[in-house]
């Protein structure tokens, strides 16, 4: 079901995404980047996991090949360690920021994700047994920004889950050629976590307007220096723009007919909004991870044994947390995630933790109020 776009900015109950290969180099865990059947070759330097929409770069397609893809390779590869594995178990989105992939090429198809690995003799894979539609979908991307739902996979093997890629294919029985380009901004794998209610009502919502700088001269005019106003637009298009096919269709079915007829980028929102959030009465479940050493989401442990209320951690299933999910994966909210204010709405930023810690504070036996102050940042 299509997000609905009508709520006037309002926060609701939060739903925060966390992009699990910025987790990785951040921590040193990216083996290699590499795309497949397209140019330019992306790196650790430069690529569409450096999660910056507005860096759009052109993939042109190197040859006729059904479909074309970006990896992220792991350092668990060929080593053994089935440990990030458990990580990747968890992966229930994918999203793509800044593209054209709809009106890329005339025989596209669809998007799809997967991870693989290896045995020491052959390469297996592991697929989503399903996706689910947030902002298009995989088969009717759109252009602008895509994210796209993951309900599961179709296998447990450890084995399988050493690389994640997306993979953008042509329609069935159809071919890209060398003549195909696609723009993409950044790709996003990961997790998301919904928060368990809505913020307090006593929230606090501010746009920033750090960039313009005023002065008065001599003459005792006001004068603005501006260096920047809004955040960069992502290629053709405003950041979290969704233009899904239906519309390209009735623009004249390419990219150039809708930028020339509709195009909205030189009056987009402006401002860097900041957000003062409050949960009260959150469970200790909601809060922290029942285990605290070893793996951080409690999810089929390979290696060790914990017990926790009498329960063995081999048979507990990932529980998402403030602490587990939101502050692991974001290094305490120093690095950026993707915040949607309603999770039945299509209004998006990403932001950072504007703080230097986290504060929780117990307000009665097993309930506890968690403060967060969020930054819009680009």
């Amino acid at each position: 079901m299509a997000l609905s776009n009508n709520r006037y900015g309002e926060v609701s109950t939060i739903r925060a995404y966390f992009d699990i290969i910025s987790y990785a180099k951040s921590i040193g865990y990216v083996k290699e980047l590499r795309n497949w059947q397209n140019s330019p070759v992306i790196d650790s330097g430069s690529s569409p996991f450096d999660y910056n929409p507005a860096k759009v770069e052109t993939y042109v397609v190197d040859g006729n090949y059904t479909y074309l893809s970006f990896m992220c390779y792991f350092k668990s590869r060929y080593v053994g360690d089935r440990n990030f594995a458990q990580l990747l178990k968890s992966i229930n989105y994918y999203g793509i920021f800044g593209h054209n992939i709809q009106t890329a090429s005339s025989v596209y198809g669809k998007t799809s994700l997967g991870c693989q690995g290896h045995d020491g003799f052959q390469n297996l894979f592991a697929y989503p047994t399903g996706y689910t539609e947030i902002v298009g979908d995989r088969t009717d991307v759109g252009n602008g920004y895509t994210i796209v739902g993951v309900d599961g996979w179709d296998t447990s093997d450890s084995k399988r889950f050493e690389a994640v890629g997306v993979k953008i294919s042509a329609g069935t029985d159809q071919t890209f050629t060398g003549s195909d380009a696609f723009n993409i901004g950044a790709i996003s794998i990961g997790r998301y976590m919904d928060f368990p209610h809505s913020a307090n009502l006593s929230m606090n919502i501010k746009y920033n307007y750090d960039g313009i700088k005023s002065k008065n001269s001599t003459s005792g005019r006001t004068i603005n220096n501006i260096n920047y106003y809004k955040p960069p637009d992502w290629g053709n298009y405003p950041r979290w723009t969704h233009i899904s096919k239906g519309v390209l269709d009735a623009s004249g079915s390419t990219d150039e007919d809708w930028v020339n007829k509709y195009n909205m980028k030189a009056v987009s929102g402006n401002g860097r909004r900041e957000w003062d959030l409050t949960w009260s009465f959150l469970s200790k479940e909601d809060t922290f991870p029942k285990i605290s050493e070893g793996n951080m989401f409690a999810h089929n442990m390979d290696k060790v044994r914990y017990t926790a209320d009498g329960v063995d951690a081999l048979s507990l299933k990932s529980n998402d947390s403030i602490i587990s999910t939101m502050m692991t994966l974001s290094l305490g909210g120093n690095l950026p995630f993707l915040l949607q204010m309603d999770n039945t709405q299509q209004d998006f930023a990403f932001v950072r933790i504007n703080q230097k810690s986290i504060s929780i504070q117990q307000s009665a036996p097993s309930l506890y109020t968690c403060k967060l102050k969020l930054q819009e940042c680009w």
